[in-house]
């Protein structure tokens, strides 16, 4: 149960007030009602953005060991100015030194403006942790026939490297996007 009877949209809010504002570059959030806010990713923000997310591929990688190690590592949540939705989040799992696998999910209350504001936020994000040295190359799987997540990707600075032929979970074809330093 949560404190004082807490909702647990109250709760979610609460935390994404006291959550520290990432110092990334992002003057793309202009802080006016409405507009990404971009944190640093917890673990109940990334449960929120997942209990949300537009994908439904993502339920059955969401065990809790995965949220955890996904929440413990580098990452960012997107919320919205004055109400402390969950948009989106976003972060990179160390495979090993060196090496990341990117990964990013979006809520169905983001819209297409907080989408974009995210790549640009992201590709920046992307920017500096290869610029600052913390990995030489990350990397993105995304579905082959998904022309949108392809775009995306793209627009995060990062190539097309080839496609993993049956390598979704349910079997589909997923393009290869990577960038490196």
């Amino acid at each position: 149960m949560r404190p004082n009877g807490m909702s647990a949209i109250s709760a979610i809010k609460d935390i994404v007030r006291s959550a520290p504002v990432l110092a990334y570059p992002c003057r793309w959030s202009t802080g006016m009602r409405g507009t990404p806010r971009f944190v640093r990713l917890d673990e109940p923000l990334l449960r929120e953005a997942v209990a949300y997310s537009r994908a439904p591929e993502v339920d059955p990688l969401m065990t809790a060991a995965n949220l955890e190690a996904l929440a413990a590592g580098e990452g960012w949540a997107a919320t919205e100015n004055g109400t402390g939705t969950v948009l989106g989040a976003g972060g990179v799992l160390t495979i090993y030194r060196g090496r990341g696998m990117l990964w990013m999910v979006s809520t169905v209350f983001a819209r297409p403006r907080h989408l974009v504001l995210a790549a640009r936020f992201a590709a920046a994000w992307i920017a500096r942790l290869l610029e600052e040295g913390h990995f030489r190359r990350l990397e993105i799987d995304v579905p082959a026939e998904c022309a949108a997540r392809c775009r995306f990707a793209e627009a995060l600075g990062l190539t097309l490297e080839g496609t993993r032929r049956r390598y979704g979970p349910d079997g589909s074809d997923h393009a290869h996007y990577a960038r490196v330093s």
